[in-house]
């Protein structure tokens, strides 16, 4: 038998119109750095008595179909939209001419996407590898992070309803547009907190917390679609060499918190730039321990919350020159 490899594993999205129904639209293909996707399914032993002489469980049930994992891959200035969309909800994009700006905001109740799951190459006479359909997907937590020399990334927690019979993989076509969103892009603003721009900073981490549980029903295996079980949130972690105390003067304000947006703005090549709004930021954490001989490096958490104008948390816009959002 073929021996299967993860090299040109990839995936393809497609936003859902029912939940838990493969998308018969147009598919996006993604590169991958991994992904856990699979299904699993609970066996539980009888809770009944009657068991073997020796001790051992006489049988067992099959209790739930726990389908998901995580993906992560490169973060482009286009090409990602469908996870974007199914992290935060909602998107709508300027008119054009080109570039056209695609704006993705929260919303209460999250779509639902078909992935399919291209599980790479095969030493095969053909080389075909193998793909699995994964229905219902949402978006439970979204992670984007970047560090000095490295590319961003996008890690996205996801909850599936079920998935199909693996079957041999198809061939991939990716969007020409997409192009990698890189650590020597950030603009010349740098960091922007409260107002005040170029705080010069190492790394950042974006997490959005959409809080979504399965909901398991009598009469069924699979998941009905999930839904948010606490209060979301969204926060951004930023560390930097020490150089300004504007952020530990800002952490121990009290009895009430300063708080201001936080905007990281990456700009590319052929009109490409994406732009991370936290909005209303408070400064939840703050750490500046001398611990070397040593530069010292400063790490700051900010929180977003819903501003005066109701703006909900966090806002990502993606420039490009297709009319698409995705």
């Amino acid at each position: 038998m073929a021996i299967q490899f993860g090299r040109n594993a990839y995936i393809q999205t497609a936003e859902e119109t029912t939940y838990g129904t493969a998308s018969s639209g147009s598919y996006t293909a993604m590169r991958l750095i991994s992904s856990s996707l699979q299904k699993t399914i609970e066996r539980s032993r009888k809770t009944h008595l009657n068991q073997g002489n020796a001790g051992f469980v006489r049988s067992t049930f099959d209790a739930f179909n726990i389908t998901g994992g995580n993906i992560t891959a490169p973060l482009h200035y286009a090409g990602n939209g469908d996870i974007l969309l199914a992290a935060l909800g909602s998107v709508s994009s300027s008119a054009g001419p080109a570039p056209y700006v695609h704006t993705f905001t929260p919303t209460a109740n999250l779509p639902s996407l078909t992935i399919d799951f291209q599980r790479g190459a095969s030493n095969s006479g053909s080389g075909v590898g193998r793909k699995e359909e994964f229905k219902g997907c949402v978006v439970s937590q979204l992670t984007i992070s970047c560090a000095a020399g490295e590319e961003a990334t996008f890690s996205a927690g996801i909850i599936a309803q079920d998935s199909s019979a693996r079957a041999d993989a198809t061939t991939d076509t990716f969007p020409a547009t997409a192009r990698s969103v890189l650590h020597h892009q950030l603009s010349s603003n740098k960091l922007s907190w409260n107002g005040t721009t170029n705080y010069e900073v190492r790394s950042f981490e974006i997490v959005i917390d959409n809080k979504i549980e399965r909901r398991n029903n009598l009469g069924s295996q699979l998941t009905a679609q999930p839904n948010t079980s606490d209060v979301k949130e969204v926060r951004m972690t930023v560390t930097m060499d020490l150089d300004s105390e504007q952020f530990y003067d800002d952490f121990i304000t009290t009895p009430t918190a300063v708080d201001g947006d936080a905007v990281l703005v990456m700009t590319g090549t052929n009109n490409d730039q994406m732009t991370f709004t936290i909005f209303n930021a408070v400064i939840e954490e703050y750490s500046d321990a001398v611990t070397t001989f040593g530069r010292t490096e400063a790490t700051v958490t900010f929180l977003g919350t819903i501003d005066a104008s109701g703006n909900q948390a966090i806002k990502i816009e993606m420039q490009n020159d297709n009319a698409s959002p995705i």
